[in-house]
């Protein structure tokens, strides 16, 4: 619901509509919107702040500019990887400050700001929590993790690397096929980018802040403090969707690349579709059984229905 609009501030509303498909059928926003965790929450805020930091430099009105400091506050606030996706942001500021729009700008900066200092209370609360970096093994960063979770993030690979889906994901359905799968994604991203650029600067800066820029700070962070995973850059979903979307309605490039924008959104979507956990118990139902067998659960007495994956899971 919150990514169209977000997406129609510097674009068409066709562009926006396939956005929103793109994200639904993304296998790994699929799979943490199925679970009990923060991290879709966590893109719900990315996703509306963008909404308001677009409306805002856009002339929009004045209370978009207090709603985009309150998004990035309960974004930080739901779980801290929010800043891997919130910190690019500064991209989109520094273009717009560079075009007429200095003043807004300088208005939206104040309002992040302040928002960092309303999460200051709880940091002491978090270095306590998160404990020394020797204890976060599981989250150390590499460049087979890095590739493996873009491929996640693709769709190509999801189901391998993210959770234990009843299909094969096409990365290991069709090995021989690993050469077009990689060239559909970049020719669709690289017609998308360049659609997004003859559109706006804006329109780029976002793009790029959300998929390459959620990456490079998390990478970075990670390389103090590991905490790279799928489920910490999930934003990039949301700027995969919107480059997808711009390449599938790409009117304002030569009619070749507009063709060959419109096949290559059309195979990311199809790869999606193929990859998404169909039949596979959601990580809810996983965890209710796991639950249950503890020894101290056993004598557990009652009913639980959990609806997920289109089908229902009674658990007496």
């Amino acid at each position: 619901m919150c990514l169209p609009p977000a997406s129609r501030r510097p674009a068409p509303p066709r562009a926006a509509l396939l956005a929103a498909l793109t994200l639904v059928l993304s296998p790994l926003h699929i799979w943490y919107s199925q679970e009990a965790r923060p991290y879709a929450l966590v893109a719900l805020f990315v996703t509306l702040s963008y909404l308001a930091l677009i409306a805002a430099l856009q002339g929009g009105r004045r209370a978009w500019v207090p709603a985009y400091g309150l998004t990035l506050l309960l974004g930080l606030y739901t779980d801290v990887s929010a800043v891997f996706a919130l910190a690019p942001q500064l991209l989109v500021l520094v273009v717009a400050a560079r075009s007429d729009g200095a003043r807004r700008a300088l208005a939206l900066t104040g309002a992040a700001l302040i928002a960092a200092l309303g999460f200051l209370p709880w940091l002491p609360r978090l270095l306590q929590v998160a404990g020394p970096a020797s204890a976060q093994a599981q989250f150390r960063i590499s460049p087979a993790r890095v590739w493996d979770t873009l491929l996640s993030a693709s769709g190509l690979a999801a189901n391998q690397s993210v959770f234990d889906g009843a299909a094969l994901p096409p990365w290991i359905m069709w090995p021989d096929a690993h050469a077009a799968l990689l060239g559909t994604v970049a020719l669709t991203l690289a017609v998308g980018l360049a659609a997004l650029a003859r559109r706006s600067r804006t329109s780029l800066a976002v793009a790029v802040g959300l998929l390459a820029g959620t990456v490079v700070v998390a990478v970075g962070i990670g390389l103090v403090y590991p905490s790279f995973a799928e489920r910490t850059i999930l934003p990039v979903v949301l700027g995969l969707a919107i480059v997808v979307s711009a390449a599938a309605s790409a009117s304002n490039l030569p009619r070749v690349l507009s063709l060959l924008g419109g096949l290559g959104a059309a195979g990311v979507l199809a790869v999606d579709d193929a990859a998404r956990p169909i039949g596979g118990p959601t990580r809810l139902t996983q965890r209710v059984h796991q639950a249950l067998q503890v020894p101290n659960n056993q004598q557990t007495r009652g009913f639980i229905a959990l609806h997920g994956a289109g089908r229902s899971v009674q658990l007496h």
